[in-house]
């Protein structure tokens, strides 16, 4: 897997290295993460030419969500809204849930009351009323034949969430620059484009189509 512009790995490049925003992490698996508001997703598919890729959040607990509300800056980001659904976590619930809801709650959570479900399920708004707080996440609504929409409760959420959603950027485009043998980069300061070539930098793209930097590539372990 080819990481680049305009993505850029804290600790191994510089933030010139890529664009505002999209800063990767390393997790305690030396695999690079996207931090989005507070979520550390994985990611897979990455299309470079069509500015998308597959995120994916999986629970580190059985219980307590480790999902928080998620935020997009919609200037850079958009999530496939023909695909993805909402996966609703409702927490601070009354012990005394309704008959109705109790294939929702998460059963390892045990005093605690905690339900799952999708935010279009018939029951939410019952749910709400026993429930204090509540957090939404996307997740891809199709069955693994992508016919069917996924059915939730409190005993597959874990399965749900690891399913991921597909997520579009927005960000300079890159293609002349690389074609041109350079790398892509950005001058945050002055909000600024650049093209790192062998011998300058340029505004757009190299000349004389000189030849390529490599891009990183990474594997398991590699980023730390």
């Amino acid at each position: 897997m080819s990481i680049k512009f305009p993505f850029f790995i804290r600790g191994l490049q510089e933030s010139h290295c890529g664009y505002p925003g999209f800063e990767l992490v390393c997790n305690n698996y030396g695999l690079p993460v996207l931090n989005i508001s507070g979520n550390n997703y994985s990611f897979e598919n990455i299309n470079y030419e069509a500015g998308s890729m597959r995120l994916r959040n999986s629970p580190t607990s059985t219980c307590l969500p480790t999902i928080t509300n998620v935020t997009l800056d919609g200037n850079l980001f958009r999530i496939n809204g023909s695909s993805t659904s909402e996966l609703v976590f409702l927490t601070d619930c009354s012990t005394e849930v309704p008959k109705n809801l109790t294939r929702y709650i998460i059963g390892s959570c045990e005093p605690a009351v905690q339900l799952v479900m999708r935010s279009d399920d018939s029951n939410f708004w019952i749910a709400k009323e026993v429930c204090k707080q509540v957090v939404m996440a996307p997740v891809e609504e199709k069955d693994v034949e992508g016919r069917s929409k996924v059915v939730v409760d409190g005993g597959n959420y874990a399965e749900v969430v690891k399913r991921g959603f597909t997520l579009f950027w927005s960000a300079q485009e890159c293609v002349d620059c690389e074609r041109s043998g350079g790398r892509c980069g950005y001058r945050w300061f002055q909000f600024q484009f650049l093209c790192f070539c062998p011998n300058s930098i340029q505004m757009a793209s190299c000349p004389n189509g000189k030849v390529p930097f490599p891009f990183i590539q990474l594997g398991i372990g590699d980023a730390k």
